[in-house]
C-alpha cells in the first residue's frame, strides 16, 4: 500500500519568508503585535513567541522572524499547508500585524478509480475537505485508510488551489493483484513435502471496499494427503478503519509414507468472527486493536485395526484480543503484536476426554488463558547490510491441547526442521538474520532483486503435566542460508539450505535440508 502527499508550491518546513533589505536597518518601537487568522492556537500560546520583542525597538527583520517562528510552530504540529505572513501595512503607535493563512484542501480529484468505487472514496473527500486547517496526520490517515480498501492502491499529490490557503488533492488510484500462489517444499514427508497454496481475492465487488478470499491448499504429488479450503470475508464499517472479518476453513489430512499403514484421517472445521480498528494510521507508525471469537472442531481417527477408532477429538471455543503495531525510525523498523487468548468451556466446547474419544493431550484443557508475544526489529547496517532480529513467546499456566500449544519448526523458527516438530504449553524462540539486497537492471526496463542472507534460530518449549512420552522442556536450534530472487514483477523464488543443530526431544537427522519456495501475486 502506498500513500504519499506533496505540498506543491507551498513552503516546506525549512523555507522562510524574507524581509526586504531595507527592513534590516529600519527600527520601530513594538507596543503590540496582533496575530490574525489563527484558530489552532490560543493567544497565550502565541504570546510566548511575541514576548521577546514587545516593548523594544526592533527591525522589520525581527517581525519577519516572528512570522517564521509561527509558521514553524504550525509545521511542527503537522499543519504543513499553513503559513504566517507579514502583510503590507502601515505601522502606527507601535502596533504591527501578522496574518496566518491556515491551509486546507478545497477539493479531492480521484483519477483511475472505477465508478463503483467513487461513491465510497468520495466519503474520504468529505473527511479531508472538512479538516480545516488540514493536519498532515489527518491527510495521511485517510489516504492510508483508502489504501486499506480491498484492491486499492492510492497515492495523493497536493497542488495549489483557487483561493487563499487552498490546495487541491489529486488521488491516483490503481489496483493490487487479485490472485496469490505459493508452492513450497517445507512440509513433512508424510504430508508433502511439496505443498501448494492458492488464493483468489475478490475485491470490492459491491463497491463497498470488501474483500472475499477463497483459498485452497493441497499436496500436488498425492492430493489425498492434504485437502484444505477456506473462505474469508473482510468488510469495512464506516470510514475510520473499523473492519469486520469472518473466516471459515475445512482441512482434511491423510498422512502418507510411513504413516499410510495406520490409515489416519484428520478433519478440522473452524470459523472465526472478528473486528479490528486502527488507533493510529500513518506511514511512520501504526497501532491497531482487534478482537475475535474462534470456533473449531477437530477429530483424528484410524482404521489400523480394520475398524474406525478415534485417536483424538476436541472442540475449542476461544476469545482473543490483540494489539498490533509497527514503527519506522532512522535506523530501521519495529513490528510486533500482543495477543491474549481465553478458552471457554461453554458453547459446546470439550470439557473432558473419554476412552472412546480421548483428547489430543490427556492433561490438556479447552478452558485456558495464554499470552502470545511477537517482535521483529529490522536494523540497517553499513555497507548495504541489514540485520533482522525476531522473537516470539507464549506464556500460560495451563496444560494446553495440541492446537493451542507453542510450536518450533518451520519457516519462522526452527527453519531446518519440519513444521511443529516440537510443541509445548509455554515457550520462546529467537532468530537473527544478516541480509544484503542487490538490485540490478535486467534488459532495458525491468529491475531484479537478489537477497541472500544467513540465519540462526533457537527456541525452547516447556510443558505442564507431562505424559510418560514427554519431557518437561525441549530445545530446537538451526542455522542456514537463504537466497530470495525476484523472477519478474509478479513472482519470486526462494532457496534455502538449513542445518539442524539441536533437538532434545528425540534423536534427529543432522543432514542438511534443502527447501524451495515459489511465490506469486497476479
Amino acid at each position: 500500500m502506498t500513500a504519499a502527499a506533496t505540498t506543491g508550491d507551498y513552503c516546506s518546513a525549512s523555507e522562510r519568508i524574507h524581509s526586504p533589505t531595507r527592513s534590516r536597518t529600519a527600527k520601530i518601537r513594538l507596543n503590540s503585535l496582533q496575530v490574525e487568522g489563527s484558530t489552532v492556537y490560543n493567544p497565550e500560546r502565541l504570546q510566548k513567541l511575541k514576548a521577546e520583542f514587545l516593548g523594544r525597538d526592533i527591525s522589520l527583520s525581527d517581525l519577519y522572524q516572528t512570522a517564521n517562528q509561527i509558521t514553524q510552530l504550525y509545521r511542527e504540529d503537522g499543519y504543513v499547508l499553513s503559513q504566517a505572513l507579514v502583510p503590507e501595512q502601515t505601522i502606527r503607535d507601535g502596533v504591527a500585524r501578522i496574518q496566518v493563512i491556515e491551509g486546507f484542501v478545497e477539493r479531492v480529484d480521484f483519477t483511475g478509480a472505477p465508478q463503483e468505487q467513487l461513491n465510497r472514496l468520495k466519503r474520504f473527500e468529505e473527511k479531508i475537505v472538512g479538516a480545516r486547517p488540514l493536519n498532515v496526520r489527518s491527510l495521511e490517515r485517510y489516504l492510508l485508510l483508502a489504501n486499506d480498501f480491498a484492491g486499492i492502491q492510492a497515492q495523493g499529490v497536493l497542488s495549489p488551489g483557487n483561493s487563499v490557503g487552498a490546495s487541491i488533492l489529486t488521488v491516483n488510484v490503481k489496483y493490487n493483484p487479485t490472485n496469490k500462489l505459493e508452492v513450497n517444499s517445507r512440509s513433512s514427508s508424510s504430508v508433502g513435502p511439496l505443498q501448494s497454496q492458492t488464493a483468489q481475492l475478490l475485491n470490492s465487488l459491491t463497491g463497498s471496499g470488501e474483500q472475499i478470499t477463497v483459498s485452497q491448499a493441497t499436496t500436488p504429488i498425492d492430493p489425498r494427503e492434504l485437502t484444505a479450503t477456506g473462505i474469508g470475508v473482510s468488510v469495512p464499517i464506516g470510514y475510520e478503519g473499523l473492519r469486520f472479518a469472518f473466516n471459515g476453513d475445512y482441512t482434511n489430512v491423510r498422512p502418507g509414507k510411513d504413516l499410510s499403514q495406520y490409515d489416519i484421517n484428520g478433519n478440522t472445521y473452524s470459523a472465526s468472527l472478528g473486528v479490528a480498528y486502527p488507533l493510529i494510521r500513518s506511514r511512520a507508525s501504526n497501532l491497531s486493536i482487534s478482537g475475535a471469537f474462534d470456533w473449531s472442531n477437530r477429530a483424528v481417527t484410524t482404521r489400523f485395526t480394520g475398524t474406525q477408532e478415534t485417536l483424538s477429538e476436541e472442540r475449542l471455543r476461544v476469545l482473543r484480543a490483540g494489539v498490533n503495531f509497527n514503527q519506522i525510525d532512522v535506523g530501521g523498523a519495529w513490528q510486533g503484536n500482543i495477543q491474549v487468548s481465553q478458552g471457554i468451556s461453554d458453547l459446546g466446547a470439550t470439557t473432558e476426554g473419554t476412552a472412546a474419544k480421548p483428547l489430543s493431550r490427556s492433561s490438556g484443557s479447552a478452558a485456558f488463558t495464554k499470552l502470545n508475544l511477537h517482535l521483529i526489529r529490522q536494523q540497517s547496517l553499513p555497507g548495504g547490510l541489514s540485520l533482522q532480529l525476531a522473537g516470539a513467546a507464549q506464556i500460560t499456566g495451563n496444560s494446553l491441547l495440541v492446537s493451542e500449544q507453542f510450536s518450533l519448526g518451520g519457516d519462522e523458527f526452527g527453519r531446518a526442521f519440519d513444521p511443529s516438530q516440537v510443541l509445548g504449553d509455554s515457550g520462546y524462540a529467537l532468530r537473527a538474520e544478516l541480509q544484503r539486497q542487490f538490485a540490478y537492471k535486467v534488459g532495458r526496463q525491468r529491475f531484479a532483486v537478489t537477497q541472500p542472507y544467513i540465519f540462526y534460530d533457537y527456541g525452547q518449549v516447556f510443558r505442564k503435566h507431562t505424559s510418560a512420552a514427554e519431557h518437561s522442556q525441549d530445545t530446537l536450534s538451526s542455522v542456514g542460508l537463504r537466497v530470495r530472487q525476484s523472477l519478474n514483477d509478479s513472482f519470486s523464488l526462494q532457496a534455502e539450505l538449513g542445518f539442524p543443530l539441536m533437538r532434545t526431544d528425540s534423536n534427529f537427522n543432522r543432514d542438511p535440508r534443502i527447501f524451495v519456495t515459489l511465490k506469486g501475486s497476479f
